[in-house]
């Protein structure tokens, strides 16, 4: 705020009170900008305008204003019953690999405490995987979706590099 630049504030979904249809509020902040927080009543209101105006497109189309929109969708999937196998053989094989790798990098770990490699890499763990699915024990790795089993090394790398740097959830 103290570039000098207003900062407006656009609240989308908010249900006019005259004709009970979703719109548009545009509203700036109160003079004291340490009062005003969002969801906070002591604002002033600007302008209303309706989902189609054309100060709106103006607003997010226009470039001159960096504003970042985040939308979500939620589906509801039906499989059938074949989808539905399909789906349960990629989750145990996701949590096959997943748990699989852990023990891995755990025991290199524990194994190496004192070397000055730290532990097992995703390239490592990715490497170790080929290998794993021509073991004619784990034959049943090669049936699922590859990318499956790289998004759990993936997530398991990730996971590991935010417990060492104490962003573990």
């Amino acid at each position: 705020m103290g570039n000098g630049k207003k900062i407006w504030f656009i609240e989308k979904n908010r249900v006019s009170k005259y004709n009970r249809r979703p719109c548009f509020f545009i509203y700036s902040p109160t003079e004291n900008p340490e009062v005003f927080s969002f969801g906070d009543e002591r604002r002033k209101f600007v302008r209303k305008i309706s989902k189609n105006s054309s100060f709106l497109r103006y607003l997010f189309y226009n470039g001159q204003y960096n504003m970042l929109i985040r939308k979500a969708y939620r589906y509801r999937l039906y499989p059938t019953s074949d989808q539905e196998q399909e789906f349960a053989h990629n989750f145990g094989q996701a949590r096959f690999v997943y748990n699989y790798f852990l023990a891995e990098r755990m025991a290199f770990h524990d194994a190496h405490k004192n070397d000055e490699k730290k532990g097992l890499t995703y390239n490592d763990n990715a490497n170790a995987l080929k290998s794993l699915k021509k073991d004619p024990e784990y034959v049943w790795l090669k049936i699922g979706h590859s990318q499956v089993l790289q998004q759990s090394l993936k997530d398991l790398d990730q996971s590991y590099q935010n417990f060492f740097t104490k962003r573990a959830k």
